[in-house]
């Protein structure tokens, strides 16, 4: 009996402790998140930084192949149908848990 009371504890402790994700890509993809400023990062052009600057989004940082920078996910995707910026990377990635 005590072993099976002790088998009971872990088992419940084990799923009430667990990883619970509460950002995922549905979440991401669907309009919670249109209003909002998500972080996205764009091909090192002169086409995307010379979009950023004319519409008034902070460039956070730029690498030789990578602006970085915080935008509202609605204007970027409108952007990137127009043609005014180019090679947009938006990601929501699952964290793991390293080894």
């Amino acid at each position: 009996m005590k072993f099976i009371l002790l088998f009971f504890f872990f088992a419940c402790s084990y799923t009430i402790h667990s990883q619970q994700t509460f950002f995922s890509k549905k979440k991401a993809t669907t309009n919670n998140y249109t209003s909002g400023l998500v972080p996205f990062s764009l091909k090192n052009s002169k086409k995307n930084v010379s979009y950023l600057n004319a519409n008034g989004i902070e460039i956070k940082f730029i690498t030789e192949n990578y602006i970085y920078c915080n935008a509202i996910p609605d204007e970027m995707r409108a952007a990137y149908v127009k043609g005014e910026i180019e090679e947009v990377y938006f990601e929501i990635s699952s964290p793991q848990a390293l080894d």
